[in-house]
């Protein structure tokens, strides 16, 4: 396909039709756990199955994140969960003060946790699930928050993005060092009454009612550190999507047509367009490149710090879901096309499955996906073609994990369970864990003035995704 370096928003938009907030189905069933045998003629294992602490028929999974190590679960109830995605294990949980008023998925860097509980974020350790503080935005989020390991970004109801630099914790990890300054007169102005909520130190309130599992924590009222409003930028438009983070910019959608960039540490805009297409779906995103879908049936790779298009490729039904994109492939699905497997890099089309309706898992052999009926296929990574199939239709949320090869079935019942392939005891990583990154350097200086925003390691042998594997037709087909 040939290369396209235009701008992004001469092609497309960002409409108000897509929201960042979760979309799992609210049915309720009661499905039983695979037996080994049907299992086998499919060569799959029953890892494990756990099953979560649900709150009657009207509790039942919101939001669920597979990390590849971990998968979070977050359940309308207002309860937060990690569980070990190797063994099943209930790591830590948490229970929200906003029982059934959740909307917004977890935001999170290497250590941290961002939960949105009513206008708060609450943070907790990633490993331990331990609160660390607890912050008052002041208003309400629009959309899932982003962060870096150092600074925190947020989207508020009124089209404010809001940039806090996160506190540095001390060895008890309570307690830590205080990063405050004064806001510009810029910065008040932006702000207008909402200010003295937006750049105080933040409340805090008890989380409330116990959770029968190990490892509950309970918040009480935090006495250690508080984040320090960096910047902020008052956009005037509806932002309702997770924003995009590379280590120069905070990419944005809108609502009325528009994309925009800001620099990370200054909010400075460094691109901006207007378009005449909005955005299908959530957009996908691998290290500097963003997939986004717009309603005109494409799909289109994009840089996100040049703000320019690096192909596109087109499908024949509007796309409503979310790409979902490994080290080497993209799997795209059109309402009514099927399931595309689409090279990364180039965008070129490897093939099509017409009967798939979401894309679930993947290993060097078999592609996991589910007809419109709900039920499991298995398809030939390299060809496309369906080799077996078993009825998971009770299994009503839809987890899709493009980081490893583990297959995750739910309902909203509680059940939990986790399969693979018998060739791969251990987890097949699709992407890369990401290292640690260096870090920046101290003493950052605060932005001056928002008035003027100007346009300014590897995996192991053998757990790698090798193209000669494609053309090996190993699988074994359901008889």
């Amino acid at each position: 396909m040939n290369k396209l370096m235009l701008p992004v928003f001469a092609i497309l938009a960002t409409a108000a039709t897509v929201s960042g907030q979760p979309n799992l189905s609210r049915q309720y069933t009661r499905p039983a756990v695979p037996t080994q045998e049907a299992l086998n003629r499919l060569n799959l294992k029953l890892a494990w199955r756990s099953y979560l602490p649900v709150d009657g028929r009207r509790d039942g999974v919101l939001t669920a994140q597979v990390l590849g190590d971990q998968v979070l679960i977050q359940l309308r109830s207002g309860a937060l969960l990690a569980i070990n995605a190797e063994t099943g294990k209930t790591e830590w949980h948490y229970r929200l003060d906003t029982p059934y008023r959740v909307s917004n998925e977890v935001g999170l860097n290497a250590k941290l946790l961002f939960a949105m509980s009513g206008t708060r974020v609450v943070v907790l350790d990633r490993t331990t699930g331990k609160l660390q503080w607890e912050y008052d935005l002041g208003t309400v989020p629009s959309a899932p928050p982003v962060a870096s390991s150092e600074f925190l970004y947020v989207c508020l109801v009124g089209g404010r993005v809001v940039s806090y630099m996160l506190p540095k914790p001390d060895k008890s990890g309570m307690g830590g060092q205080e990063n405050k300054r004064e806001a510009t007169p810029a910065e008040r102005q932006q702000a207008g009454p909402a200010y003295d909520k937006l750049s105080s130190r933040g409340q805090t309130t008890e989380s409330v009612g116990p959770l029968a599992a190990p490892r509950m924590y309970r918040a009480s009222v935090a006495t250690g550190p508080q984040p320090s409003l960096w910047w902020n930028y008052g956009s005037g438009r509806h932002l309702d999507q997770r924003p995009l983070l590379t280590t120069e910019a905070v990419v944005l959608a809108a609502s009325d047509g528009t994309f925009f960039a800001l620099a990370t540490e200054t909010g400075k805009v460094l691109y901006e367009f207007q378009a005449a297409s909005s955005i299908a779906a959530p957009p996908g995103q691998h290290g500097e490149t963003a997939y986004l879908v717009s309603q005109d049936n494409n799909l289109y790779a994009a840089n996100l710090v040049l703000g320019h298009v690096l192909w596109r490729f087109g499908a024949t039904s509007p796309i409503t879901l979310p790409p979902r994109v490994t080290d080497a492939d993209i799997y795209l699905v059109p309402s009514l096309g099927g399931l595309y497997r689409i090279d990364r890099e180039s965008g070129r089309e490897i093939w099509r499955n017409h009967d798939a309706h979401r894309f679930r898992a993947v290993n060097p052999k078999f592609v996991y996906a589910t007809d419109r009926a709900g039920r499991l296929m298995v398809l030939d990574r390299a060809r496309g073609t369906r080799l077996g199939g078993y009825d998971t239709s009770e299994f009503v949320v839809p987890i899709s994990n493009e980081v490893t090869d583990r297959l995750f079935l739910a309902a909203n019942d509680g059940l939990l369970i986790c399969l693979h392939d018998h060739a791969y005891a251990k987890p097949f990583w699709n992407r890369k864990p990401e290292g640690k990154k260096p870090e920046k350097k101290p003493e950052v200086k605060p932005p001056a003035d928002q008035d003027e925003a100007k346009p300014a390691e590897k995996p192991k042998d053998g757990n790698s995704d090798k193209k000669d594997g494609d053309k090996k037709d190993d699988a074994d087909k359901d008889n």
